[in-house]
């Protein structure tokens, strides 16, 4: 019964072993694929503020054009 219990606990540190040997080979992969998650979200919110900053442009084209229009028109 004795060598069952070492030959599992054998099994079981070896076992971790392997398993703290795959999280060092992951690690900077997961690392990376963090940074990467970091950079696609920060280049997202850059794009939304230019779409805002865009419409915000061609809202105010829009209202100097409606303004100069209704001048011409009030000048009749």
């Amino acid at each position: 019964m004795a060598f069952l219990a070492t030959t599992l606990d054998a099994q079981k540190s070896d076992s971790a072993a392997a398993q703290a040997e795959m999280r060092d080979l992951f690690r900077p992969l997961v690392a990376g694929q963090d940074q990467h998650m970091q950079r696609q979200e920060q280049m997202t919110k850059m794009i939304d503020d230019m779409r805002v900053t865009l419409d915000q442009i061609a809202s105010q084209r829009e209202d100097g054009v409606s303004e100069k229009f209704s001048n011409d028109v009030s000048l009749d």
